[in-house]
């Protein structure tokens, strides 16, 4: 069975209509199984941050015995060159609003953890042949909506390798790792700061339709998936 994790039902407005679901709650968080293009899938609106991700994924995985977690949704970026609506598949995660280098740990790492998690090849490869304009690099995770008046405070957000900043991947994929769960993830921009400050509006005028085109990208990769 596959997870499918997505923050906010708003960001795939009709997914849960295709699939004729049973729904089951644990603490509070529903949770869809059904079938989409024939694959068992178990599909959950999280919930925005690290915490209500990482809650979801372990859910997903101690309750319904999935093999594979697919983490799909919006994305900020900061590179002048990725516009809203591009397509970005994650390569590897890490976080962007750790500090732990008073303990001598690197920025953006956690005790006894790996400053990023790299995904598996075979899986970025299946998805950039499913996604022909996909943009590949690091998705980076924080529990901040970043801004031009707070982006100083995020200083690894500037590396060219990272593509694009959410609030979820990166919890999702750390969970992952611990479980030997695989993990594939697909972010689709919704605002970039070179573009302007008001990340808000370019959501609120983009989230519409990029929702048709996250709906669309989850039932093409299903549709193509193989166990």
């Amino acid at each position: 069975m596959i997870g499918l994790i997505v923050a906010e039902k708003a960001e795939t407005s009709n997914l849960v209509k295709t699939i004729k679901a049973k729904i089951i709650e644990f603490n509070g968080v529903r949770y869809y199984i059904g079938n989409i293009k024939d694959k068992q899938v178990v599909v959950c609106f999280s919930g925005v941050g690290k915490v209500n991700a990482a809650m979801t994924a372990m859910n997903m995985i101690i309750n319904f015995g999935v093999n594979k977690i697919f983490n799909i949704g919006l994305a900020g970026a900061y590179r002048s060159n990725i516009v809203p609506g591009s397509i970005l598949v994650a390569d590897s995660t890490e976080y962007d609003d750790v500090d732990m280098t008073a303990f001598n740990y690197q920025l953006n790492q956690l005790t006894d953890e790996p400053v990023r998690i790299d995904i598996k090849k075979e899986y970025v490869d299946y998805l950039k042949s499913i996604i022909k304009k996909a943009i590949v690099g690091t998705i980076a995770t924080g529990d901040v909506v970043v801004s031009l008046n707070n982006i100083e405070g995020y200083p690894s957000l500037g590396n060219k390798d990272i593509v694009g900043f959410d609030m979820e991947a990166h919890a999702i994929n750390q969970v992952c790792s611990h479980t030997h769960i695989d993990f594939m993830c697909v972010k689709v921009v919704s605002d970039n700061l070179a573009i302007s400050n008001d990340s808000r509006e370019q959501y609120d005028s983009n989230y519409k339709t990029l929702a048709k085109e996250i709906e669309k990208i989850c039932l093409q990769v299903l549709e193509h998936y193989s166990e």
